[in-house]
């Protein structure tokens, strides 16, 4: 096995365009997690279909990507909720500022998104 990658979903607006909103998940199961809590209305996303989604896949990826988000107007952040998950959140910050929107608010209490998901919404 390989060293992990993150992994980068870009959405394209109806006008051509690239999104200007991108999701930043700590792992896969954290990003499904999302997109049926999204799917059962648990979360209102208006640009959830219009969205850029970016896997880190361990948040030792997180130096990778955080050029790339120079190109976004809005950033999501949906981190594990631990002390690694609290620095990826505020490196992130430190780099994008007040872009960026800590999600894990929506799950505290919870490791993460798919543990908060697997205990209260199926």
């Amino acid at each position: 096995m390989g060293e992990k990658d993150i992994s980068i979903y870009h959405r394209i607006h109806d006008n051509g365009l690239p999104t200007r909103c991108c999701h930043i998940f700590e792992g896969c199961f954290d990003m499904f997690s999302f997109g049926v809590l999204v799917n059962q209305g648990a979360l209102k996303f208006p640009t959830y279909g219009r969205s850029d989604y970016i896997v880190l896949n361990s948040v030792t990826n997180l130096k990778r990507v955080l050029g790339l988000l120079d190109r976004y107007d809005f950033i999501f952040t949906y981190m594990d909720n631990d002390a690694a998950g609290s620095r990826a959140t505020e490196e992130i910050m430190k780099y994008q500022g007040n872009k960026v929107l800590d999600m894990g608010d929506l799950y505290r209490g919870y490791k993460d998104l798919n543990e908060y998901l697997s205990k209260n919404c199926l």
